[in-house]
């Protein structure tokens, strides 16, 4: 994908990305500098963070994590993490592997979520 020319390119970006949303973990964090390029009402400018972003969102598309299937009775384990701007969840489900001397979390599901101003007034 080539870089993004103005807003409307940065709007169909992210529209690829809400796509995506269930595949690509921390996408809130991730796509965080293109939403704020729509924030700049003036002009659009790509900026550096927003070169590096997809930059980033490219490599992590090119060599995505695999998911495991869960098996009947299977625990659950859900992960939260929050900043000021997003909040993002994982479900991850525990395996034992003769390779290691733990156990191996895999990701089963997740998602996330970028809060947009009023919803980060509750946070």
């Amino acid at each position: 994908m080539a870089q993004p020319a103005g807003k409307k390119d940065v709007m169909k970006l992210t529209g690829m990305m809400a796509a995506l949303r269930c595949f690509i973990s921390k996408l809130g964090e991730k796509g965080l500098p293109f939403f704020k390029l729509f924030k700049k009402a003036d002009k659009f400018e790509w900026d550096d963070e927003a070169h590096k972003a997809l930059e980033e969102l490219k490599t992590f598309l090119s060599t995505p994590p695999v998911l495991m299937a869960l098996a009947d009775q299977e625990i659950l384990q859900l992960y939260i993490s929050m900043t000021t701007h997003v909040v993002s969840m994982v479900l991850v489900v525990e395996h034992e592997e003769s390779s290691h001397a733990y156990m191996v979390q895999m990701p089963v599901y997740y998602v996330s979520e970028v809060l947009s101003d009023s919803k980060a007034c509750y946070m």
